[in-house]
This record gives structure tokens, sequence and C-alpha cells, in this order.
């Protein structure tokens, strides 16, 4: 007999003090593939800014809800190293995910991505990587990417996929995952098309540059499900 999980509240408090916990568990399960096209993406704008002549050493990076950065430094560091700063927040601190002692332009953020602890037109791109679907807020953490942008400035933005989450559940045998996982399927925590997807950042005031929705060669590959999606902020604005 399956031992019934504990009745739980999926608010910031969970998401700071026990998500924490299983963060690098749950990492190492993410998908292998979204943290790639991450990269390729990251590297593919930093050439464009290259190419454009931009000083890459002026421009300011953000990871939002980047845990210890092991996304980032794992997959483009050699991208970010030519940044002037590069900011991972995240709501707990976490230890980083390697010895930072010669990456000096590395900032650790403690801070909630609904109010982020950062002025106001001060990034020329952010990242915010399979975490902004675990925001009470939506609504209000898309706000703060567009407050913190420059105009003109990018941001990258990848979502959970409902097929992803309804794989993992039929191969969980852990009464706490499966609750969690059937809370992340309810309501409207996920998005399950494109069309919701854009209004739901156009209507917050970004330009939608991009969707993608990625699915996996073989259908037993559960992880290999997510959204990609590409933002800009109105220049001049």
């Amino acid at each position: 007999m399956t031992e019934k999980a504990p009745q739980r509240k999926y608010d910031k408090k969970y998401f700071r003090d026990e998500y924490t916990q299983t963060y690098l568990r749950r990492w190492e399960e993410s998908p292998v593939h979204s943290r790639k096209n991450a990269s390729e993406l990251i590297r593919e704008h930093v050439k464009s800014l290259e190419k454009s002549g931009t000083d890459l050493g002026k421009l300011n990076y953000l990871g939002i809800g980047a845990g210890p950065g092991l996304t980032e430094f794992h997959n483009y560091s050699d991208c970010l190293e030519k940044f002037k700063s590069v900011a991972i927040l995240d709501i707990a601190k976490r230890t980083p995910a390697f010895s930072r002692s010669d990456a000096k332009n590395v900032i650790d953020l403690e801070g909630d991505a609904e109010n982020i602890p950062v002025k106001t037109g001060s990034i020329d791109l952010a990242t915010c990587l399979l975490s902004q679907d675990f925001y009470p807020n939506r609504d209000k953490s898309t706000q703060e990417i567009r407050r913190i942008l420059k105009p003109g400035a990018k941001a990258i933005v990848f979502l959970h996929h409902p097929e992803s989450y309804r794989g993992i559940l039929k191969l969980t045998k852990n009464a706490e995952d499966a609750s969690f996982f059937n809370h992340m399927l309810s309501g409207d925590r996920l998005f399950y098309d494109k069309e919701r997807i854009r209004k739901h950042y156009e209507g917050n005031g970004l330009i939608v540059t991009g969707i993608r929705e990625r699915k996996p060669k073989k259908p037993e590959e559960y992880w290999g499900y997510w959204w990609e999606v590409l933002l800009s902020k109105k220049a001049g604005k």
C-alpha cells in the first residue's frame, strides 16, 4: 500500500526551504537537452551582440530562479565571463555550484522573482529557465522581468510542459513527488498551448519574438518536453 503524501502548501516557503534540499536531485533529472538548448540560445545571442560591435564588458546578465547557478556555469560560463556582471538570483541562498574565485563578475543574490532586487532598466539579458512555473504570481514575475530589462533587451524563458509531468506521474512511486506534480498540473500552473503563452507575456508588456514547443524523439522520454519563449522589451520604453 502506497504511503499517503502529507498535506503541503506549495508556496514560497516550500520552494525556499524544502525544495532546496532536493534541488540537486531534481536538477540531475531535469532535461539535459533543455540545458543544451539554453546554452545554444545564449551563445547565439552573445554572438549577434559581438557581430553588431556591442561591448559585452558593459552588459549585465541576470539568471532568475537560478539556484546555485548550475545551468549557467556548467553550460555557458565562457559566454558569461565576457559580461560586466552576472547576477544569479534565487529565493534561497544555495552553495555555489563551483569555486568562483576566478569569476570576478559573478554576484549571488537572494531574492524573490516577484520583487527582483535589481535596478529598473539595468539588465541586458535575463534568463528564467524552468522556474517561473513555480512562482505564485506569474503575472508579477513577468512584470518584474519587463521592469529590470533595458529598452530593447532580451529575455529567454523556459517553461515546464504538462506532458512532461503527466509522464513522470506514470512512473513515480513516491507519494510526495506525486502530490507535487499533481499540484503543478492543477489549475493554470502550466501552459498548454502557444496562444496562452503569447497572451500572458504580451499582456504583461513584453514582445514575444519566438515560442517553440520541444518534444522528445521517443514518447517515453518525458523530460524531453518543454516550452522555449524568446522575449524582448520594446525599445524606448
